[in-house]
């Protein structure tokens, strides 16, 4: 391209395609960010304990941190309670086991990856995608310009 201006055209036509590029790699690593690699916490869901038995919200259940009413905790008052990884809670030496709870707790997204390699690869995959992207464009339009 010897006209000055298509050269012009071309330059700012890959610098906007550059700019979309890292944009849209910004939107899908935060997307798979908030849903694959990170642990949610849930505080003071109502949990109905009927017969010594109720169920979370949320069916990927992690770890839980407070169980109990209002803020008196069942956990420290020697209740055992037992909560499956669906979420299915299940209470017992407890006195008033027909009621509401407050239940804090750790729970999985259901896109969450568990291994922690993986999790870590699947972070550097859309940087190093973006950084081969903009190299790509760099060395394009610096050899076109070089070129003539």
């Amino acid at each position: 391209m010897k006209d000055k201006k298509a050269q012009a055209g071309m330059v700012v036509g890959m610098a906007i395609m550059a700019i979309i590029t890292i944009v849209i790699l910004g939107v899908i690593y935060t997307f798979v960010q908030t849903n694959s690699l990170t642990r949610t916490t849930v505080e003071n869901e109502s949990v109905v304990i009927s017969g010594h038995e109720g169920q979370l919200a949320n069916t990927r259940f992690y770890s839980l941190s407070f169980f109990g009413n209002n803020s008196a905790s069942v956990v420290t008052t020697g209740a055992a309670v037992n909560v499956s990884s669906t979420g299915e809670v299940n209470v017992s030496n407890v006195t008033f086991v027909d009621a509401t709870y407050n239940a804090t707790y750790i729970h999985t997204p259901s896109g969450y990856i568990t291994d922690s390699s993986t999790r870590n690869l699947i972070g550097l995959i859309s940087v190093l995608l973006a950084i081969v992207i903009l190299v790509t464009i760099l060395g394009t339009i610096s050899l076109k310009t070089w070129g003539n």
